[in-house]
């Protein structure tokens, strides 16, 4: 008897459910998060592998999805075939997202420095270890002790794979996902700034970030200046500046979610038959990672200064005159000194005010 599909019956079913609508309207349905990541696929299916002799009378077979290698997940099933367009989806089992990851063939592959055990023999250590770490079947019913038992300490290898970390890619701001930092005058050009940020990421995802009136973004890596949205590329160093004589509210970019694919996880080949072999192999999904940047930008009441040397050391024992503007005389005059905080690293002018004779107009002199 030939089983019919479970992708058939689930077809009929929706085409039931269509029919529901438009006769009584109001029907609603959900569907599993899984699918929202499916996908077409090329499934092929390699040359055979056959056991040591000592292990039994078992085979597996290479598999590549989407030209990349991929592994049987259910050893003691039946293989599938060759198929154009294989339906997969995005698993979130991590133990098999680090066989596949620290596997051979992976990103990561532990095996790399096994100048001992041949390459077929790694591809089918790394499928057991797949199979086990995605339906608990080693192949036949065996267990880790008859391995063992055989002089193969697979045991040992799957631990180590998964005492690993999780396979990820980075996602930040200078190392944080809810960066924050304060900015502060520049003596070069007269405005405030914040510091150099480098976004963490890979090189082909990107963010954008809308910017208030009058900020402007420099990207240091690329030499660009961008105003209203932003993008900026993983692996970009970049800096926000605006004048220093307007009040601005300070900065939050919101929530920022990558544009690509970066977070690794498991793709699976699933069969509709429970006598048949679901296939699996790395591959990336979205990142629900979400990243946020803010600036505490300078109200105009104080100016902070920032000095390193050719290294980018703090240097503390600078001096700076603060001058006002006096229009009686249309000269500025020194008003203080500014004093050094030792806890921020900065130069800090102490709190302006604006009056009538300096008419809120304020320069900054480096006299050593």
């Amino acid at each position: 008897m030939i089983l019919k599909s479970t992708r058939s019956v689930w077809n009929k079913f929706i085409k039931f459910l269509l029919v529901a609508v438009l006769l009584f309207g109001g029907v609603i349905f959900s569907i599993s998060s899984s699918s929202l990541h499916a996908e077409t696929v090329k499934l092929e299916k390699g040359s055979p592998i056959y056991y040591p002799s000592w292990l039994g009378n078992w085979s597996t077979n290479y598999y590549y999805i989407n030209g990349q290698l991929a592994y049987c997940l259910n050893s003691s099933r039946n293989e599938p075939v060759n198929n154009n367009s294989a339906y997969a989806e995005i698993s979130n089992n991590m133990e098999l997202l680090k066989v596949l990851y620290y596997g051979y063939g992976g990103p990561e592959d532990v095996f790399r420095d096994d100048l001992v055990t041949n390459d077929t023999n790694k591809y089918l250590y790394t499928h057991i270890m797949a199979s086990y770490a995605y339906s608990g079947d080693i192949y036949g019913g065996k267990n880790w002790d008859d391995l063992l038992a055989n002089g193969i300490g697979l045991k040992w290898r799957y631990e180590q794979i998964q005492s690993m970390p999780i396979p990820s890619n980075e996602f930040n701001f200078d190392g944080s996902t809810n960066f924050n930092t304060t900015a502060y005058y520049d003596l070069n050009t007269g405005t405030q700034r914040t510091k150099d940020i480098k976004f963490n990421s890979t090189s082909s995802n990107t963010v954008t970030l809308p910017l208030q009136n009058g900020i402007k973004l420099h990207n240091v890596t690329k030499g660009t200046v961008s105003i209203n949205n932003a993008t900026i590329y993983g692996g970009d160093t970049f800096y926000l500046e605006t004048d220093i004589s307007n009040k601005h509210d300070n900065y939050s970019s919101g929530t920022l979610t990558g544009s690509h694919k970066t977070r690794y996880a498991p793709l699976i080949v699933k069969s509709d038959s429970t006598s048949v072999q679901d296939i699996g192999s790395w591959s990336f999904t979205y990142d629900p990672t979400q990243i946020t940047l803010s600036v505490d930008w300078l109200d105009g009441s104080q100016i902070n200064i920032n000095k390193v040397d050719n290294f980018g050391e703090n240097i503390s024992n600078a001096k700076f005159d603060l001058l006002q503007w006096n229009k009686t005389t249309s000269r500025y005059e020194k008003l203080r000194e500014f004093s050094y905080n030792s806890v921020n690293k900065l130069y800090e002018s102490d709190f302006l005010e604006k009056t009538d004779l300096n008419e809120g107009k304020f320069k900054v002199e480096e006299t050593v």
